[in-house]
């Protein structure tokens, strides 16, 4: 039985032999799967939204609700985070006033 590959325990050769590939994506002009190998071998970071800069975030600290972080998705090589909220509705009303 063959096991998955690891991503999270690659080491020094085996990136050094992605970024190697990377490159060669890169002079053939597929910059995106070179971008999407070096993210997913962990050679460069997959950039994150900052939840400092949300208004919804902003407005919910506010008033004391502590919204729950529950993951996140990706787009355009992004993360941004996916939040749950509960309360008392008096307290949720006042996120629209």
């Amino acid at each position: 039985m063959q096991h998955p590959f690891d991503y999270n325990n690659v080491n020094d050769s085996q990136k050094e032999a992605i970024k190697e590939v990377c490159d060669i994506l890169c002079e053939r002009g597929h910059d995106k799967l070179s971008d999407e190998l070096k993210i997913k071998f962990s050679i460069v970071e997959r950039k994150k939204y900052d939840i400092g800069q949300s208004k919804f975030i902003k407005k919910c600290r506010s008033i004391g609700l502590n919204p729950a972080y529950q993951g996140f998705i990706i787009e355009n090589n992004v993360e941004y985070p996916l939040f749950a909220v509960s309360g008392d509705v008096r307290v949720l009303d006042t996120l629209i006033d």
